[in-house]
């Protein structure tokens, strides 16, 4: 489980001055798609949010209705890709289309109420291809969305969980420009089609503990360990979201502090013990 706590005021400052930059129209476009106002906006559970991630498995393990009962009032189910097949672009790798309906009838007739999402990526998975724009992506998302629910949206949420590969040299080892505006614009886009839009960086792609910005997901750690076994971390990758399209698009962010070698597990395990 992801334990997050929201209605927590949250400023972000990046400093762009080693990365992007856009020109004043640039900005101002994004802006105002940003503060459109969604046509039919898709409610979260009030209060504090228990979030899990409910994989293929779920119906047969009972996991999901487990973590339900336990408190979970948020399933992200994983997990799609947004992929070119034939050349044609397709939503695939999606878990039982049965499997989230029989969940989510079940959870409501035992009157616990949970919101459901679908989360884009994971770790080794592919990246969104950018052929296509972020806005014609959301297009065939939502029209396979309809279609998986039978006529009605399955999820009313995307949860966007880009992460690197275990092939540090991977062209999925970085976030590039044209993929974190595919992100954005495909964020905004469902947004103001009533989507709740939520983003589940590992820690290092959304650090406070430094201001160096880099599209790489193949870092070295910014601590000073692991510099020569773990060339997995990024730098900041998913502040340019926040920073170029806004905490509006956004509904909630889920920071995996259990990243490996996470500045987290580092402030907890080293700086921690060498204060003692």
């Amino acid at each position: 489980l992801r334990l997050i706590s929201l209605n927590l005021p949250v400023i972000l400052r990046l400093d762009l001055s080693q990365g992007p930059s856009l020109s004043l129209p640039g900005m101002l476009r994004l802006a105002a798609l940003a503060l459109l106002a969604p046509v039919a906006l898709a409610a979260l559970p009030p209060g504090n949010l228990i979030v899990a991630y409910a994989g293929n498995d779920a119906c047969d393990s009972g996991r999901a209705n487990y973590a339900a009962e336990k408190g979970a009032n948020v399933l992200i189910w994983f997990s799609i890709f947004l992929k070119s097949v034939n050349g044609a672009p397709e939503v695939v790798n999606s878990p039982p289309f049965d499997c989230v309906a029989k969940i989510k009838a079940e959870l409501e007739a035992e009157g616990l109420p949970t919101f459901h999402s679908i989360c884009i990526g994971g770790w080794d998975a592919p990246h969104p291809n950018t052929t296509w724009s972020g806005a014609e992506w959301f297009d065939i998302f939502d029209a396979w969305n309809v279609e998986a629910g039978g006529g009605e949206r399955l999820f009313d949420g995307i949860d966007w969980d880009l992460e690197g590969n275990d092939n540090p040299n991977s062209t999925y080892a970085k976030l590039p420009l044209e993929t974190l505006h595919l992100m954005g614009e495909m964020s905004v886009a469902a947004k103001k089609a009533g989507y709740v839009v939520s983003l589940a960086p590992a820690q290092s792609y959304m650090d406070v503990t430094t201001t160096e910005f880099g599209y790489g997901l193949n870092y070295y750690p910014s601590q000073p360990w692991h510099q020569d076994d773990f060339p997995y971390a990024g730098r900041n990758n998913y502040c340019y979201l926040i920073t170029i399209y806004g905490g509006v698009v956004f509904d909630f962010v889920s920071v995996q502090l259990y990243e490996s070698y996470a500045p987290a597990n580092y402030a907890v395990t080293q700086v921690s013990l060498e204060a003692l």
